[in-house]
């Protein structure tokens, strides 16, 4: 079990255990922003009641498929017996920013819990459903050959990054588009940045075939492989290069792919020949810059249309 999942049946227990779901997802999220969660443990995107993580959905299902967890109602989850028992195996240090979470908040009703969340990280309103709420604007990026890598992000943690920075096209430039983290196999993926309101495009024509990378240990080796990707693919997906082009110049697009370093991926010789052709400027969101960078556009936008 990972820590993150024993460190949600930890919340539920010392919740008293149960809890509602927006309770709990509330609850996880305040841990994961005091920096509490401990190393790897969610992150979370703007979604329609606020901060939501597809992530923590996804495993709490998978606790409740193994009897850690019971439904008592579509909005209630339980702590089971077996939960209980595997919630006091190595909790790690996350019981402690649990306990300051709860101390805090863990008294308060949900709609005070909701609110409070709305108040002190309105970002995460950007999506909501809740007409009372106010939305912030969402940052629009300046045209450029944006590229992005998602090795070190999990999928909310690339979709709110992209949505902090003002990308509004995600161009996924993988062969295959396939992953065993959950959210980045390719389908899943253009589910997930529909639901948050990023469009999605598929070119595995721009990819490079798997095999290829197999030998690749030095930057030599992989500056040689691009330079072959340079002159047999870009030249014969030409006019897709130029589709990728015409996106990017229409509006904020970044190609995607999975290493984090852009010296390490294709993209870079994408965007490289789609910036010769538009004359738009290369430019990488990289971890952990991205937060930083979408936080200030975040920030001016929302001031320039303050009264």
């Amino acid at each position: 079990m990972l820590k993150r999942q024993r460190t949600l049946l930890t919340l539920l227990r010392q919740r008293g255990g149960a809890a509602g779901r927006l309770d709990l997802i509330k609850l996880a999220f305040l841990l994961g922003e005091r920096g509490k969660g401990g190393e790897g443990f969610y992150s979370f995107i703007p979604y329609h009641y606020g901060p939501y993580s597809f992530s923590l959905m996804q495993e709490m299902t998978a606790l409740i498929r193994d009897g850690f967890v019971a439904e008592s109602d579509e909005k209630s989850w339980v702590l089971t017996p077996k939960g209980s028992a595997e919630s006091l195996r190595d909790p790690g240090p996350a019981v402690l920013g649990i306990t300051e979470v709860l101390d805090h908040h863990g008294s308060l009703k949900t709609t005070d819990l909701v609110d409070l969340v709305y108040e002190k990280f309105p970002w995460f309103g950007l999506n909501t459903k809740l007409t009372s709420k106010v939305r912030p604007v969402r940052p629009v990026a300046q045209r450029a050959a944006w590229t992005v890598g998602y090795e070190k992000l999990a999928v909310e943690g690339l979709l709110d990054c992209l949505l902090r920075s003002g990308i509004a096209t995600l161009i996924d430039v993988r062969r295959n588009p396939l992953s065993r983290r959950y959210g980045f196999h390719g389908s899943t993926l253009r589910r997930l940045c529909e639901f948050v309101g990023v469009g999605y495009r598929h070119f595995p024509s721009l990819g490079i075939a798997s095999e290829e990378r197999r030998e690749l240990s030095t930057q030599a080796s992989y500056d040689k492989l691009f330079e072959h990707y340079e002159a047999t693919t870009l030249k014969t997906e030409s006019a897709t290069v130029d589709t990728v082009s015409v996106l990017m110049t229409d509006g904020p697009a970044a190609v995607m792919c999975a290493e984090a370093d852009p010296c390490q991926c294709h993209r870079c010789r994408l965007a490289n020949e789609v910036a010769r052709r538009s004359d738009l400027q290369v430019k990488h969101l990289a971890w952990p810059r991205l937060r930083s960078l979408g936080d200030d556009l975040w920030e001016r936008s929302n001031a320039s249309s303050s009264p």
